[in-house]
């Protein structure tokens, strides 16, 4: 999860009026209010601004894959000393005499102290309090050049770790109505609670059934019925969880094999990049063509989903499976990874205005409209190093519930 770029403020007109600054009654339970989220890396992960203990306000990292929210805390002299603010326990934080520990598939988590305080999105005026970890032993968490101050789950009751609370559920148990929605754009994106800003999107969404949510099945999950890159189908299909906390499209090695070769063997590839193969670890720097030029030529990606009745969206090359990453230049933004459902991470879901349900458990997919693709960062003065990519993002998939090395270097 690499982080840290412009965003710009978005509210809505139902979110009520101003509230002078200091929370107020803006915006009240179940009412429609937008929150704008930092884009970091040209649109690779998401943060949003989390105010705890009626103060303190952190950039954490929003993830549909996890649960539990995790901040950085005075105590954790581990942390990097660049790691800035980090979480003091106030009058209002109680101590829950209780730890929480987490780590990932390659070996990075983190230890913390579970406190229960008050907790709001910035901007909303409604505190809910909550537990979670306040943590005080960082084993490789942080790290440039990531370097915000931890994480917020937005996933079910079922993966939170012990001893900490959902934020969602707590949002419904105040009132709220189960849905939540994103739009990713390269330089922003927003979080919507209670609905979304249909003027951000094309066209209505259209919903595909959740997979039920399950201690075996812990996840927002859809299916996908099928997919294709060009005319060529793909092995890829089944279960997909819908994930803000991977920064990729993760399919299974059978999937990566069918996804490649159609690719490589695409005229569009041979005349874009002749000579050249694409594999999972490639980076293209230097490259002179616009992103219309290489969606025109390059062979889109296309998924079937269920629904009533069943949907089909088709996406462009450097929307799905190509993206642009600082210091790295056009990369592929697909990962392999087997034991696993597939993962539609931030690469396939900067496409849509992506709606989360959980009271109808069904996500639903709006075509995205406002966000500015542009030209290759290349092409924006980005300088470019040639080194292979160094940004393989790590999901939120906890390695407690699976057998996974997802994150890494």
């Amino acid at each position: 999860m690499l982080r840290k770029a412009v965003f710009a403020v978005v509210c809505l007109a139902a979110c009520g009026g101003d509230d002078g600054g200091d929370g107020g009654d803006f915006p009240k339970p179940g009412e429609l209010a937008a929150f704008p989220l930092t884009s970091v890396q040209g649109g690779i992960a998401y943060t949003v601004k989390v105010t705890i203990g009626g103060g303190q306000t952190f950039d954490l990292d929003i993830d549909t894959g996890s649960t539990t929210l995790g901040v950085a805390a005075t105590s954790c002299t581990s942390c990097p000393t660049q790691l800035l603010p980090k979480y003091a326990p106030g009058s209002s934080a109680k101590d829950q005499m209780k730890t929480s520990q987490t780590t990932y598939g390659d070996g990075s988590g983190w230890t913390a102290e579970n406190f229960m305080d008050s907790v709001r999105l910035d901007g909303a005026g409604e505190d809910i309090a909550m537990r979670f970890g306040a943590i005080g032993t960082d084993n490789n968490f942080f790290r440039a050049p990531l370097f915000d101050q931890g994480i917020v789950g937005f996933a079910s009751e079922l993966i939170a770790l012990g001893g900490t609370d959902s934020f969602v559920a707590k949002r419904i148990a105040a009132g709220d109505n189960g849905q939540f929605a994103f739009q990713f754009c390269p330089d922003a994106g927003t979080l919507w609670m209670n609905g979304f800003d249909p003027a951000a999107a094309t066209e209505s969404p259209q919903f595909s059934p959740m997979v039920p949510v399950s201690r075996s099945q812990p996840f927002y999950e859809v299916d996908i019925t099928s997919a294709k890159i060009g005319d060529v189908a793909t092995t890829l299909s089944g279960e997909a969880v819908v994930d803000t906390g991977t920064s990729l499209l993760v399919v299974s090695s059978a999937a990566q094999a069918s996804l490649l070769d159609a690719i490589n063997n695409s005229a569009g590839w041979k005349s874009m990049f002749p000579g050249t193969t694409l594999d999972e670890n490639a980076c293209f720097t230097g490259v002179t063509k616009t992103h219309a030029e290489l969606d025109a030529a390059l062979p889109p990606l296309t998924f079937t989903f269920p629904g009533t009745p069943s949907f089909t969206f088709t996406l462009p090359a450097t929307q799905s499976y190509m993206i642009d990453v600082p210091d790295s230049g056009l990369c592929y933004g697909v990962a392999a990874a087997d034991g696993l459902p597939t993962i539609m991470g931030d690469v396939v879901m900067r496409n849509f205005v992506t709606v989360f349900d959980v009271t109808a458990m069904q996500i639903g997919f709006a075509p995205t409209k406002g966000c500015d693709f542009g030209k290759p960062m290349q092409k924006r003065g980005v300088t470019q190093t040639g080194k292979p990519p160094a940004w393989r993002i790590r999901p939120d998939v906890r390695a407690h519930l699976v057998n996974a090395a997802l994150r890494g270097d």
